[in-house]
């Protein structure tokens, strides 16, 4: 991850701490994303009414 983007933004520069708080924060977002989206893709399947598998 490119940190310089977060010292432009912040204007200063960034502790490791922070450094790794956004980094995870991050992370966890896009774990979320991907369950939430496999939830939906779940519930497509189920509640589709072209579905063959029903």
């Amino acid at each position: 991850m490119d940190h310089n983007i977060y010292q432009k933004l912040y204007k200063k520069e960034l502790k490791k701490e922070e450094k790794f708080e956004i980094e995870n924060n991050l992370f966890g977002f896009f774990e979320l994303l991907i369950e939430i989206n496999k939830e939906l893709e779940k519930d497509d399947r189920h509640n589709s009414t072209n579905n063959s598998k029903k």
